[in-house]
């Protein structure tokens, strides 16, 4: 979601404001604000939005491959590890992952894919 004009044009002038206050506070009687660089202030107000946006995808995508242990699976599934083992033996769930000698997973983007592709009982 990205911030409109009116956002950034509202989040600038609480800024601006608060910079006035503040050289206020510090050098009574004397008028900073026009050595405020207000362009790059928009600059550098946009870039934050931006790089706070790119970094809630990454997030977003990131948790979306995470790996799930069985305990997880089931969980999300609804299913019994039994019947985890039998539907991938059967080859109607996703393959798991061997993560250590003794340890495996399921990635977490296919067991939702397998689940939203499941017909619904009710």
């Amino acid at each position: 979601m990205a911030a409109s004009d009116d956002d950034l044009r509202t989040i600038l002038d609480r800024f601006a404001k608060k910079a006035k206050q503040g050289a206020e506070r510090q050098w009574p009687g004397r008028s900073h604000a026009s050595s405020v660089d207000m362009p790059a202030v928009r600059a550098s107000i946009r870039k934050a939005v931006v790089d706070a946006e790119v970094e809630k995808q990454l997030a977003a995508q990131t948790a979306a491959d995470r790996l799930l242990r069985v305990k997880e699976v089931a969980k999300l599934t609804g299913l019994s590890r039994a019947t985890i083992y039998r539907l991938e033996r059967a080859g109607t769930f996703p393959k798991r992952v061997q993560t250590s000698a003794n340890a495996v997973a399921w990635h977490e983007r296919e067991v939702v894919a397998w689940k939203s592709s499941r017909p619904r009982s009710r």
